[in-house]
């Protein structure tokens, strides 16, 4: 996946319009499929409790333990957005083979940098920061 790639990934499949803090964002994505490409990937030759471990871990990314309702929508999220496949339980997901190029992108390209792209691919018109952003141009 190109930098341009990521970029187009970002605002037209993710929809993030360039507000707020994407970069945040990006970077708790890349930590979350992370965390789900670690446990996965070693849960096959691991003891239960490093299992157990790693699941926490994927606990604290997301704090579970205080936003348990918000944890798995944002699973659902990136479900939606084809970055993960699941069996029964959206919780013991592993990422597709978008999820693990999407992640590669995360961890190459600088995020800043990404975000300072003069070209985007989509604002959202009804927010005051793009609005500001597109009369520029």
């Amino acid at each position: 996946m190109t930098e341009r790639e990521l970029k187009r990934f970002e605002e037209v499949d993710l929809g993030f319009c360039g507000c707020g803090d994407p970069v945040g964002a990006l970077e708790l994505l890349r930590d979350v499929l992370q965390v789900i490409d670690n446990r996965h990937s070693w849960s096959k030759s691991l003891i239960t409790e490093e299992v157990y471990k790693m699941g926490k871990q994927l606990d604290d990314v997301l704090a579970y333990k205080t936003h348990s309702t918000l944890a798995l929508s944002y699973l659902y999220f990136i479900d939606d957005a084809g970055l993960l496949e699941h069996g029964s339980s959206i919780y013991h997901s592993w990422l597709s083979k978008k999820g693990e190029e999407v992640l590669v992108a995360l961890r190459t390209y600088n995020l800043e940098k990404l975000m300072d792209d003069p070209y985007d691919y989509q604002h959202d018109k009804s927010c005051p920061t793009c609005k500001r952003f597109l009369e520029e141009q």
